[in-house]
């Protein structure tokens, strides 16, 4: 081959893993590598200031100033080894590859108190009905692909079947989206950022809710449908015969602020007949009932 001939060499690439993922990923474990090696020092920090206080209150008295300094001193050293072993907790979990085309991907971690959950079940699910679930490994990661614009809430249940967490609102992921969530069952659940006030997460306006208590169903799923909501009967509750047929709780309340198209939850109060509440509908609400303002009314049924 003299000097002036060129080689063309071909290499197919479509094999090769994502480079973009797998810096990613070489980065998440270098980092949990520095955390891991830097947790027993600030556990050791931890330690010392706790013997310190100790040794305040024997030399000094529980209620003096060098105790309550110290005392201040290792409880915020506990706090800083509490959030940096969440943090290490979460960094040992890999991020999941992109979800199946027309499919989004919400994942994350369970933790009880910082520590993580594994086994519970973790479930998808709209309207009350279950999409999919899975269980949570021995990090207490868990991962679930949906379909886009489906909306969700998460469940997080024990095998007995106990709820240890449900979403207060649905969630929606679009095609190609990865959303992680973690959440501690001993704590309130992480939820999306709120939208700025007045405008929902699609940004249109935010709608009121109205009060609908004392109301028929069929009139209150008609205002509600007006303000371009939805209504949904969880159930009846026993209730004084004036208020038999008609709402006697709801939620949200009155006055929140939701999105189009949001659900309103409407329980009705019912008459007891054999040991089961029957609702019986009722024309026109009675005046002068239990349930004006300031009148907490019947107990709302737990779920």
């Amino acid at each position: 081959m003299s000097k002036s001939e060129k080689r063309t060499v071909e290499f197919d690439l479509s094999d090769l893993p994502d480079p973009a993922g797998v810096i990613e990923i070489g980065q998440t474990r270098a980092r949990a590598g520095a955390m891991g090696a830097a947790q027993p020092l600030l556990a050791a920090r931890s330690q010392a200031a706790r013997r310190e206080h100790a040794r305040a209150v024997r030399k000094y008295g529980a209620d003096s100033a060098q105790a309550a300094q110290s005392k201040k001193a290792y409880e915020a050293l506990e706090v800083r080894e509490l959030q940096f072993g969440e943090e290490l907790g979460r960094s040992l979990i890999d991020p999941p590859p992109a979800p199946d085309e027309g499919c989004g991907l919400i994942w994350g971690r369970i933790t009880k108190d910082g520590v993580a959950v594994e086994d519970t079940v973790v479930i998808a699910t709209r309207n009350g009905k279950r999409l999919k679930h899975v269980c949570t490994d021995k990090l207490g990661g868990y991962r679930i692909e949906l379909g886009e614009d489906i909306p969700f809430r998460l469940e997080v249940r024990d095998h007995g079947g106990a709820v240890q967490h449900r979403d207060p609102e649905d969630s929606v992921l679009s095609s190609g989206q990865t959303l992680r969530r973690d959440i501690d069952l001993d704590r309130d659940a992480e939820t999306p950022c709120p939208p700025p006030p007045g405008e929902s997460d699609q940004g249109g306006a935010l709608v009121e809710a109205p009060r609908l208590l004392r109301m028929p169903l069929d009139r209150a799923t008609g205002l509600l449908s007006e303000r371009g909501l939805e209504a949904r009967h969880e159930g009846d509750i026993p209730s004084p015969t004036a208020l038999v047929g008609l709402v006697v709780d709801q939620s949200p309340d009155e006055g929140a602020l939701l999105s189009p198209g949001a659900t309103v939850s409407l329980w009705i109060g019912a008459r007891q007949t054999g040991g089961e509440a029957v609702a019986a509908p009722i024309d026109d609400p009675p005046e002068g009932l239990p349930g004006e303002p300031g009148d907490p009314g019947p107990k709302r049924r737990k779920s």
